[in-house]
């Protein structure tokens, strides 16, 4: 399929167009290419300026999103955004594990250092 290949330093990542959207854009352009056929060959009035009007489906807003950037931006840009948008996503995630750890074992330490300062025996005894 078409693929996009960018390295950076020792990561070579590939970025694969998704292969609804590329068939989607396809449709598009057979439509935009038979409508401009049918309209040099017709009677001006009977095809309005600009084209066809086409609806698109979708699931949910963030694809609404995705696909605007796709067929406005360009696959690439389209597709490297998403790339940094899961890298920014996976960082913040390592970095809420990392501090909910370093904390854990904050308070394990503090735990630990309350028992050897009293010998591991309470206040009781």
């Amino acid at each position: 399929g078409q693929q996009t290949r960018r390295a950076l330093g020792k990561i070579s990542i590939l970025l694969e167009e998704n292969p609804k959207w590329r068939l989607l854009r396809q449709i598009l352009t057979e439509v935009q290419i038979e409508w401009q056929e049918r309209e040099e060959n017709a009677v001006p009035d009977l095809f309005p300026a600009g084209g066809p009007t086409v609806l698109v489906m979708v699931k949910d807003n963030h694809t609404l999103d995705a696909l605007r950037s796709y067929f406005i931006e360009g696959k690439e840009r389209a597709m490297t955004k998403k790339w940094f948008r899961y890298l920014e996503n996976f960082n913040d995630r390592t970095r809420a594990i990392a501090r909910s750890t370093a904390a854990a074992n904050a308070v394990r330490s503090g735990a630990n250092e309350g028992k050897s300062a009293t010998g591991g025996l309470s206040e009781e005894s």
